[in-house]
């Protein structure tokens, strides 16, 4: 009996005595910073969380942060004496006991999880210990990770004891405890969930977000109800435990429903795709730039105060014009869409889509799913949480249905930037940056019509005029297998001025120009002006505007027709500051390029302004009732699948694209024209922002008036129908032309005779 008593006594000893060497071993090279630095009493003295970057707009309106982690300050002044009992009650009951690590807690742990296997047990971390982890994070350590990172928190934990009080302690963890949802920091889950600051929670809300620190996602309480009603009173019954509240409020708060008020700031945050774009510009800008000690900037942990050239109110505008319209021209593509999805066509991109899909993915790559299965589990339906035209909702949906569901969804996009100075004033990439992230300002697609004016422009450069005539037969391009332009409205009689063929955006017409302004003409200013950075291929429909690019380029280089002729780059940040104030970076105008003489830019001006009071923009007249100057141009893809619309004036210009995120979707006819697509968004922001005293010198500004010699180069009809020689003499002009005789052609004016009496 006596040598068993010995031989148990030495089985504990020698593990224990080899326990306490390891754990001394740890602890000695932990204080030794072996596993990376532990900061001493004076450095955590200094110990602050990591500062925001705050992105504001021109008209002083927080538009976005940049972040590590989304936090909101607060103060242990502002937390309810309840918020605090819960959090103590559920977390860290012998919190005002221990010094950082509870001892006894911990050795019921150990006992709980190494004797008796329960694997339920707890940490046994203090409140603390939670603050340095959440504050230093862990790091791997291979197997050892758990027993190192323990080590490093308790030794952090018992010096942070020693620096701070108790209720600094409490303020420390509870602005720096995550909450699900991107959200760190009592004050910001308090805002969502319960749109309340967290001074004016109510027990039972405090109880809700305490309950939460276990497992964020399982008890988020718009998510999971039910398990966040019972985890609610689970902390209003440890509340209740540790004498925090009495069997009467304990009764009366756990038979409460759970009744919550969500609010994300960010669902409807009209600025995402701007401020996404400011931070990727950012880290551009300050990638060389180094503080005083010689270390970087960090985007989300400096504190950067970004000024940028956004005008919030005018974006607000801006938004609601999209999405107004976007949510019409929805309810007409739902009609349309009920018989196209039926189409050959249509089954097959559907197809296509649902196969690019992570769910049809694993299920192919499950080997025990059969084909049968496969398709039986695709028929299925569940609830899926889709995003609508401004919120998300549940449906009951196949993986098809959602599919299609965002494929035909109508999309839009628009951007406004100031001409004298190429300021990008509003921008809005799509309907919802977080559901969305898909930023449709850069999206290439095909230029349509809006790139017409570029060719036009070109031949006024090289010395043609609006009242040069153009003849509107139909030709055949030999050497370009057998190409041939076709006009909108079919007609291919008489002549049209150059002014007149702009207004009307005849097909026909813009090719001659092109060929009279010269393919390498065309392609210098359109790389001028950053249409393209590449060499217009060696075809003519390029006139038309079949080559891609995106919203911001078209948008910007329509600044050569506004006001002065020359082309500024868009920016969009005036100014860094750090966290001091101190300016770090500020904005500096590129040299401007002088594309267009003042006369052509003035010409320019005048042939664009009829396209909307006599062409394919007047709808802007007669159904928008918008009576401000303005020059622009209508766009419409082949086949429906992009449509535009970009305006003009001395203050400012604003480019708008519609469509789908696939192209090969789209209407089947005039609901996918730019007039009818993208000209009401313009429309709807105009009457809009025409009602705001602030913004009305964007709306109502006027074109300087155009000299008496520059005017009469505009003193012309727009169309001249043929004469009864010209129809009979018909015969001896040829359809069928190549580009080598084009390009003859526009060597030199007609003269002479035929001139002066029709003016041609």
């Amino acid at each position: 009996m006596k040598k068993f008593r010995k031989f148990i006594f030495k089985l504990i000893l020698y593990p224990s005595l080899i326990t306490i060497i390891l754990i001394a071993g740890l602890y000695g090279l932990a204080i030794g910073d072996v596993f990376g630095h532990i900061l001493n009493k004076e450095e955590l003295k200094d110990l602050r969380l990591n500062l925001a970057t705050e992105i504001w707009s021109v008209d002083n309106k927080l538009v976005g942060k940049a972040f590590v982690q989304n936090r909101s300050e607060s103060s242990f002044s502002e937390y309810p004496k309840d918020l605090v009992n819960a959090l103590v009650a559920t977390e860290d009951a012998r919190f005002y006991q221990h010094k950082g690590v509870d001892y006894i807690s911990l050795s019921r742990v150990l006992v709980k999880t190494i004797i008796l296997q329960n694997k339920r047990a707890g940490g046994g971390s203090t409140i603390t210990q939670q603050v340095a982890k959440n504050y230093f994070g862990r790091k791997s350590y291979g197997i050892l990770t758990v027993p190192i990172t323990k080590v490093k928190e308790h030794i952090l934990a018992t010096r942070m004891e020693q620096v701070y009080s108790k209720n600094e302690i409490i303020e420390l963890y509870l602005n720096t405890v995550p909450f699900g949802e991107s959200l760190y920091g009592i004050q910001s889950a308090s805002k969502r969930f319960f749109s309340k600051d967290v001074e004016n929670l109510k027990t039972e809300e405090s109880a809700v977000l305490v309950g939460m620190l276990k497992a964020n996602t399982a008890y988020n309480p718009r998510l999971h109800p039910k398990r966040s009603l019972e985890r609610r009173n689970t902390v209003l019954s440890q509340m209740y435990k540790n004498s925090y509240l009495s069997k009467e409020k304990y009764d009366n708060l756990r038979n409460k429903k759970l009744v919550i008020k969500y609010n994300s700031r960010e669902k409807y945050n009209p600025t995402g795709y701007f401020a996404e774009q400011v931070k990727y510009k950012v880290k551009e800008l300050i990638k060389d730039l180094k503080k005083e000690d010689g270390s970087k900037y960090n985007l989300e942990t400096d504190g950067l105060q970004i000024k940028t050239t956004l005008n919030y109110s005018l974006q607000k505008n801006a938004l609601e014009s999209v999405l107004s319209h976007l949510k019409a021209q929805q309810k007409q593509f739902d009609k349309e869409w009920k018989s196209l999805r039926k189409t050959t066509k249509y089954k097959k991109i559907i197809k296509k889509e649902v196969k690019k899909t992570d769910k049809y993915k694993l299920l192919v790559a499950n080997k025990e799913i059969t084909e049968n299965k496969l398709n039986q589990i695709l028929k299925e339906k569940n609830k899926t949480l889709v995003f609508d035209s401004k919120d998300y909702s549940i449906h009951n949906m196949t993986l098809q249905d959602s599919v299609e569901h965002y494929l035909k969804m109508v999309q839009a996009a628009m951007v406004a930037i100031n001409p004298k100075t190429g300021a990008v004033l509003s921008y809005i990439g799509g309907k919802n940056s977080l559901a969305i992230p898909y930023d449709l300002v850069y999206a290439k697609r095909q230029m349509a019509s809006t790139f017409k004016p570029f060719v036009y422009a070109t031949a006024l450069e090289q010395g043609w005029v609006p009242c040069d005539y153009i003849d509107n037969t139909q030709k055949v391009y030999s050497d370009y297998d057998n190409w041939t332009p076709k006009n909108s409205d079919n007609k291919y009689d008489g002549h049209y001025s150059m002014k007149g063929a702009l207004t009307s955006s005849v097909n026909v017409a813009t090719v001659a120009t092109y060929f009279r302004a010269g393919k390498e003409n065309v392609n210098d200013l359109v790389n001028k002006v950053g249409v393209i950075d590449y060499d217009l291929p060696d075809y003519p429909s390029v006139a038309l505007g079949v080559e891609s690019s995106n919203l911001m380029r078209m948008t910007s280089a329509y600044d050569i027709f506004a006001i002065d002729g020359k082309h500024r780059e868009p920016y969009i940040i005036e100014t860094i500051k750090d966290k001091n104030g101190k300016v770090i970076y500020k904005h500096k105008a590129t040299d401007e390029i002088q594309v267009l003489t003042k006369q052509n830019q003035e010409l320019m001006a005048t042939m664009m302004r009829s396209v909307i009071d006599n062409g394919t923009g007047r709808s802007l007249r007669t159904v928008y009732k918008v009576r401000s100057e303005f020059g622009g141009k209508t766009g419409t893809a082949q086949n429906f699948s992009d449509a535009w619309f970009i305006a003009f004036n001395p203050e400012i210009i604003i480019g708008v694209w519609s469509g789908f995120f696939n192209p090969n979707i789209h209407f089947r006819g005039a609901n996918g024209y730019g007039s009818r697509a993208a000209l009401p968004i313009f429309g709807k922001l105009i009457n809009g922002i025409d009602k705001d005293k602030n913004l009305r010198k964007y709306s109502r500004a006027k074109f300087p008036n155009i000299s008496e010699s520059t005017a009469s180069l505009l003193d012309c009809p727009d169309f001249k129908d043929d004469s009864f020689i010209e129809r009979n003499f018909q015969f001896m002009e040829k359809k069928n032309t190549s580009t080598d005789k084009e390009k003859t052609k526009s060597k030199k004016k007609k003269k002479g005779f035929w001139k002066k009496l029709f003016g041609k």
